[in-house]
């Protein structure tokens, strides 16, 4: 099972080759992007139970990402392997109000 990662709201749902930093290979997956506005809990969870592999910061810049994906912006990548082995990968992408990324996570958690 995976849970929402975050509070907000489904903005697009699209079949993907995910980030190669992610390490999740080059076939296509879904990929679920959910928006926080102002007025969302800017919180992020884990979305499974498992075991953290992969954290990559990219500094970049602070557009409005409300109506797209972008490649643009701040983020952090973040891989797992869940309990049973699947790799999941999700990415935190820092907006033109939302301008800080804070991930305690650490490689091994």
């Amino acid at each position: 099972m995976i849970i929402s990662p975050a509070d907000g709201v489904v903005s697009n749902i699209k079949e993907m080759v995910p980030p190669k930093a992610l390490g999740l290979g080059n076939e296509k997956l879904i990929r679920i992007s959910i928006f926080m506005s102002v007025f969302s809990v800017h919180v992020n969870r884990t979305p499974v139970t498992g075991e953290v592999t992969h954290l990559e910061y990219i500094p970049g810049k602070f557009v409005s990402v409300a109506d797209k994906d972008s490649e643009d912006n701040e983020r952090q990548l973040i891989g797992m392997t869940a309990s049973n082995g699947e790799k999941v990968g999700f990415i935190q992408i820092a907006g033109l109000i939302a301008r800080r990324i804070y991930c305690p996570l650490k490689i091994g958690e």
